[in-house]
């Protein structure tokens, strides 16, 4: 069940997908699979505090999951536990520290409380790692822009986002900031 329900998410069937995943629980509540996978439908679908219980659970069953813990911390940041989040975030790290996605959601969480110079360190590592991560690229743009720091680099940074694929709203949204705070209104 829990296999055909990340096929049916797969193809966004979350209906189906949540079926399968909540029939796997019920037939196995010690199965930490089937609890992360449904508490990331969950997240996807906006309801936070359902996908809490569910990282929650999953968790209790493989503490060394740092995906579900990474994403208890996302549900816990989109739930406005910024603190809790990050002490979440900083945790799934500390279990892999090739988790690249916990390090840009830590910076985001750092950034919303005003912890710029550590939010701009976990981007630095992420891109010493993985040059072209367009997450960590577009937020350290950003981020640089928004606190008017080292805005030719955050130039660099947009530009080389909007490389790493298709432009986006936001990216292009970042480099106008930045644009704007050069003084280029070409």
């Amino acid at each position: 069940l829990n296999a055909r329900g990340i096929i049916h998410a797969a193809r966004d069937e979350t209906e189906r997908a949540m079926h399968d995943f909540s029939r796997s629980v019920a037939l196995n509540d010690r199965d930490a699979r089937s609890w992360f996978n449904r508490g990331r439908l969950l997240l996807g679908m906006g309801q936070f505090e359902a996908a809490l219980a569910d990282f929650e659970r999953a968790i209790a069953f493989d503490p060394q999951n740092a995906e579900a813990v990474m994403m208890r911390g996302e549900a816990r940041l989109k739930l406005g536990h910024t603190h809790l989040a990050i002490s979440d975030l900083t945790l799934a790290i500390d279990i892999d520290g090739q988790l690249h996605a916990a390090r840009n959601d830590r910076a985001v969480a750092l950034f919303i409380l005003g912890e710029r110079d550590a939010a701009l360190a976990d981007l630095d590592t992420v891109l010493k790692a993985a040059p072209d991560d367009p997450r960590a690229l577009t937020l350290r743009c950003r981020y640089r822009g928004l606190a008017s720091r080292q805005l030719e680099a955050a130039l660099a940074d947009c530009d080389a986002a909007l490389a790493t694929g298709s432009p986006n709203a936001n990216r292009l949204s970042n480099r106008g900031i930045v644009k704007l705070r050069l003084g280029r209104m070409e």
